[in-house]
């Protein structure tokens, strides 16, 4: 199945992430939550035994199991694996290029027009305000934009063979991606340690992958 197509668990009706696909349950592919219920202790229980207006499960959530637990269980694909710390780094590093020279371009282009309009550079330092706006919003919309589409990635994560998620493996929001991004600045914060977080948690999640609940695997 192609990455980007979406694949619907014929028990409860979500969307199928990606770090879950591959569960089948009597004939029937399932998420994990489902799969590991009705395996563990449960008949199958046929579409409709959701609440269409909450979407919520009618049985108890189950733990999400790592990518080496879900090798163990009949059914299931290997699952992408954590994106590590050096392969982070290296789209980090593209994207800062890529940030740099689009970013830099667009505020070159507004200052063009200032002078034009101004017919002088004279008091240009004056909205100088303006373009750390236009590059915190370019920044914004580049990284939320991106990470929310059906690409799941920036440029630089492009490059190097990873996406963005949510803890199921699927495609994240707007908003949660634009949490994400600004997340990024407790790392920051941190000393940047938020940032070197993502060598030696479990998962690898940086700082803010923890705050927006997302995870960055290897593209399958």
């Amino acid at each position: 199945m192609n990455s980007n197509e979406v694949e619907i668990c014929a028990n409860c009706d979500r969307e199928i992430g990606h770090l879950e696909r591959g569960y089948v349950y009597e004939n029937n592919v399932v998420c994990l939550e489902c799969y590991n219920r009705l395996t563990a202790q449960s008949p199958y229980v046929p579409p409709g035994s959701v609440d269409s207006a909450s979407h919520e499960v009618a049985f108890p959530i189950t733990t999400r199991l790592q990518p080496a637990e879900s090798a163990q269980i009949p059914g299931a694909v290997t699952l992408p694996e954590y994106a590590g710390f050096w392969r982070r780094f290296a789209g980090v590093i593209i994207d800062g290029v890529v940030f740099t020279v689009g970013g830099g371009a667009v505020v070159f282009g507004v200052g063009i027009v200032y002078i034009a309009a101004k017919g002088t550079p004279e008091g240009i330092e004056k909205i100088e305000p303006l373009f750390a706006f236009i590059l915190y919003l370019i920044g914004w919309l580049y990284y939320a934009s991106m990470e929310s589409s059906s690409i799941q990635a920036t440029l630089g994560k492009i490059a190097v063979g990873i996406i963005v998620t949510d803890l199921r493996g699927g495609r994240v929001s707007f908003a949660r991606a634009t949490g994400r991004h600004f997340a990024k600045f407790v790392s920051c914060l941190t000393l940047y340690i938020g940032f070197i977080m993502a060598g030696f948690t479990g998962e690898k999640q940086a700082l803010h992958d923890m705050i927006a609940k997302c995870l960055v695997v290897k593209k399958a």
